[in-house]
């Protein structure tokens, strides 16, 4: 394997293994990488017929020449029916995908929030903060995740 084989995997398993340290989000981005290769098998595979299709109805014109106006018709219907299979494709993964998209975001916003807490936290007693002062900044980032799940 060459030099850019191997960046290309290694960023890839970085982006695919990202969400194995975010316990909850999981699932989520299963269900989002289940709808975005739905999709994407949806497209490879309206691509590769609408390709069999008029590389039929060509062949079958270059023998034929007299029936081009028999075969037109037919091959722009299945083309047609082709085509609205990927669109159902595209709906159904959007579907899936959008409603999943912001719950994920929404996981990941809460889990950064807590992380900037506890984060906080650590800092101050390093510094040696009084522990009257932590519990009053620690409460203020209760309050705050509080108010933002209200404001939903």
């Amino acid at each position: 394997m060459n030099r850019k084989a191997l960046g290309f995997l290694a960023l890839l398993l970085t982006v695919l293994a990202s969400p194995l340290y975010a316990a909850e989000p999981l699932e989520a981005f299963g269900l989002a990488l289940g709808a975005g290769l739905a999709i994407a098998l949806a497209a490879l595979g309206g691509a590769i017929g609408q390709g069999l299709a008029t590389a039929a109805a060509l062949e079958g014109i270059a023998r034929n020449p007299n029936a081009s106006d028999r075969i037109f018709v037919p091959m722009i219907l299945g083309l047609a029916l082709i085509e609205s299979l990927v669109i159902y494709g595209l709906v159904i993964a959007n579907v899936i995908c959008l409603p999943l998209g912001s719950k994920l975001k929404q996981r990941v916003a809460a889990m950064v929030h807590e992380k900037n807490m506890i984060l906080q936290g650590l800092v101050a007693l390093q510094n040696g903060e009084n522990p009257h002062f932590l519990g009053q900044r620690l409460r203020a980032f209760l309050a705050e995740s509080s108010h933002d799940k209200k404001a939903e």
